[in-house]
């Protein structure tokens, strides 16, 4: 469970240019409870995600254009209890879908899991500015 948190249930917040995260409470398939996930770095072509897991495992991001279909995946090898995944090669204003978790499958993703990538710097687009809780 996260510390400090008192939910089962996963919230989604948006952020400046509609990029939405996720923050889970005690996800988890059973080889490391999970303890929060977030992304960082949203940019045109990348993002990194983070999260935490009891028990040391193995890095693995898995991503794709719906939550149905996470046919491309990021993985870090060896290890360890505070994960952190580069997910390069994205299109510009393109929406992803998630989930994060090990070589054995996916602590947790689904249809709250996404975020949508920058515009390429230099072009000009209609944006949200402002954070909306």
């Amino acid at each position: 469970m996260i510390r400090g948190g008192a939910e089962d249930v996963p919230h989604v917040y948006q952020v400046g240019y509609r990029i939405s995260f996720p923050v889970f409470f005690g996800f988890g398939h059973g080889t490391g409870r999970g303890q929060g996930a977030y992304l960082q770095s949203i940019s045109d072509g990348s993002v990194i995600v983070r999260w935490r897991t009891d028990m040391a495992t193995d890095s693995v991001v898995r991503y794709g254009p719906d939550s149905a279909t996470l046919i491309s995946v990021e993985s870090v090898s060896g290890t360890r209890t505070e994960h952190t995944v580069q997910v390069s090669g994205l299109s510009p204003l393109t929406e992803y879908f998630y989930s994060v978790g090990d070589s054995v499958g996916p602590m947790a993703g689904g249809v709250s899991f996404h975020f949508n990538t920058a515009p390429t710097p230099g072009t000009a687009t209609r944006g949200n500015l402002g954070t909306t809780h």
